[in-house]
């Protein structure tokens, strides 16, 4: 009996609850004083996001922003309708929204270090029709 409870905790630990989610690129935008870039699907690289809704954890997002010694300075806060990733350092600020109703996923950024160009860039993500 002790070994069956054993092999029930094991296999309930061994169930993950992480999503990969495959977001396909769709559109987006770089700006500068100079000029402005648009991208349309396929000009951009798809991203893949590893989370556990259960725990409110993410495992892998391109959306991480790093400080000095390889410091994560990304914040990630889970609501029951969105994911949003805040990060800032002395280059850049990054904010990423993920839709938990409809798979959108939105990822904004602004070059601090000329304080002139940001970007913006739109995905929409696999299980979008399902609530994650």
């Amino acid at each position: 009996m002790r070994y069956l409870i054993i092999l029930l905790l094991i296999s309930q630990t061994a169930f993950s609850a992480e999503k990969l989610l495959h977001c396909k690129f769709k559109w987006g935008d770089k700006v500068s004083p100079e000029k402005k870039t648009v991208f349309s699907e396929g000009e951009l690289s798809d991203v893949y996001l590893k989370i556990d809704f259960d725990r409110e954890k993410v495992i892998d997002s391109p959306f991480n922003v790093y400080g000095t010694f390889g410091i994560n300075k990304t914040n990630v806060v889970f609501t029951s309708s969105e994911v949003k990733w805040y990060g800032k350092n002395k280059y850049v600020r990054r904010v990423a929204t993920l839709d938990r109703q409809t798979g959108r996923l939105r990822s904004v950024y602004n070059n601090l270090a000329n304080k002139r160009e940001s970007g913006e860039e739109n995905y929409t993500c696999s299980l979008g029709n399902l609530r994650f």
